[in-house]
């Protein structure tokens, strides 16, 4: 009986323990993970830029997207965005600063090397599987393969 109670007792404080925390879940599916850039096309030229070897990276996770070259070429930018349907609206992106907080972006000159045009980007995701994805704005699109 007094085992009983201490197994009791045990649930009771490991329930209440797990209940005090609180895990943000992410609703993206496929689209939150590591993707690596591959192709730019320009709509208006039908030009098509192969960007494989460039080391591009967007990092995507729950309202978040983080964005990379692995080499560092150009400074790494984080930004929050909003996904409605098939419609992902990139806002506030900021230089990633770890240790002195981002410092928000003031124009969108850093963020086209990531293919990305304007500080309020919007992107149609016209393919997204468990191993590439396409994001069409009005001016490009977009290329990536899931790491």
């Amino acid at each position: 009986m007094k085992r009983l109670i201490y197994v009791i007792l045990a649930v009771i404080c490991i329930t209440a323990g797990f209940s005090g925390c609180t895990l943000e879940m992410s609703d993206n599916g496929d689209l939150d993970g590591f993707w690596n850039l591959r192709q730019i096309d320009t709509l208006e030229t039908r030009r098509t830029v192969n960007v494989k070897d460039e080391r591009i990276y967007w990092s995507i996770q729950l309202n978040m997207i983080d964005v990379r070259f692995v080499d560092d070429k150009f400074k790494e930018c984080v930004m929050k965005f909003e996904k409605s349907g098939d419609t992902i609206t990139i806002n506030t992106p900021c230089y990633f600063n770890h240790t002195d907080g981002d410092v928000p972006l003031t124009n969108a000159d850093p963020l086209r090397p990531y293919g990305i045009n304007s500080m309020n980007e919007r992107f149609i995701i016209e393919n997204l599987s468990s191993d590439k994805m396409t994001l069409k704005s009005e001016t490009l699109r977009l290329f990536f393969r899931k790491l």
